[in-house]
């Protein structure tokens, strides 16, 4: 079932948010079953394309200067019709396999839910997964976990911050964001519920450390709970955003911009800015690796100025 398509036609529903790389537009996003591959430490991270979102950026756009926006889109090349990657990230630490969110699956369309396929061009299947990181519950991070009714990763424990499992788990009524429709809430009680029956959920809290010594980390804003993820081995680092950020081409000049799905537009403001500005300013400058940034969605921030930049890993 497209949730994406049925409830919202004219802009994506609850949960996408969208990022294209300066320069590029629908025309160069991957082809089904692609991933890339890097080193952190002794560990291999890979990126998995699980498709893409079409979307109308203006439409799902808040705050900051109209014109500036619309320049800065049509400089990127982003119109109404433009496709926005879905990314995953798996950990590979030589005794575990780590999955950090699931895509879309059946929630997105027929665009993307391509994990599966992603991970088997990569030469991994979902039986080897242990666990499955969430950054946070919205349906393009967690329509991949299931196969129709099932499980899509028998072996696997999905591991969410506390916060954010309390707060889709209440009634909708308490919604924050005015796009956390009764249906997300719904969408979240049914993806998990096979793992709940199997004992295979389990919470966090920020600044825990878990599998493999990664960390926690506070990015709330989004959604109550959504987390980072900081990957630290044999002095390298690559910290997983989620969706920090939003549309790339607008959120690194202009970080004030948010998006209709942001839970707490105040607190995501202040979270992205204190993000951007880690990332660029950190003795290490280590990696950062976004779910929507153009694939693989990795690279490193640097500060110009005032003003944010990013370097995509050269693949």
């Amino acid at each position: 079932m497209n949730l994406f398509k049925s409830m919202y036609s004219a802009v994506l529903p609850f949960a996408f948010a969208l990022s294209i790389s300066n320069s590029v537009f629908a025309s160069a996003l991957p082809d089904a079953q692609a991933s890339y591959s890097m080193n952190v430490g002794k560990f291999k991270v890979v990126a998995l394309y699980d498709g893409y979102l079409p979307a109308d950026m203006v439409k799902i756009l808040e705050g900051g200067d109209g014109a500036r926006i619309s320049t800065l889109l049509e400089q990127a090349g982003l119109n109404k019709d433009a496709r926005m990657s879905v990314n995953v990230y798996l950990v590979d630490t030589g005794d575990k396999q780590i999955l950090i969110d699931t895509g879309g699956g059946e929630l997105t369309g027929s665009t993307a839910g391509r994990l599966q396929e992603s991970m088997k061009a990569a030469g991994y299947n979902a039986d080897q997964i242990d666990v499955v990181l969430m950054t946070h519950l919205h349906a393009d991070h967690i329509g991949g976990l299931l196969n129709g009714q099932q499980r899509a990763f028998k072996n696997a424990v999905v591991e969410v911050n506390d916060n954010e499992l309390n707060y889709w788990m209440s009634d909708p009524s308490i919604a924050l964001g005015k796009e956390d429709k009764p249906e997300a809430f719904s969408a979240v009680k049914r993806y998990l519920k096979p793992y709940q029956e199997a004992g295979r959920v389990k919470t966090f809290k920020w600044g825990d450390k878990l599998l493999a010594g990664i960390e926690a980390i506070d990015l709330r804003g989004h959604t109550p709970g959504h987390t980072g993820f900081k990957v630290s081995e044999g002095g390298d680092q690559l910290l997983f955003w989620g969706d920090v950020i939003h549309v790339q081409p607008v959120q690194f000049p202009e970080p004030q911009v948010t998006v209709i799905y942001d839970s707490t537009p105040s607190q995501a403001i202040s979270t992205r800015k204190a993000a951007l500005e880690d990332a660029s300013t950190s003795t290490d400058r280590y990696w950062v690796a976004d779910a929507h940034i153009d694939f693989p969605g990795i690279g490193k921030v640097e500060k110009k100025g005032e003003d944010y930049l990013w370097h995509p890993v050269q693949k």
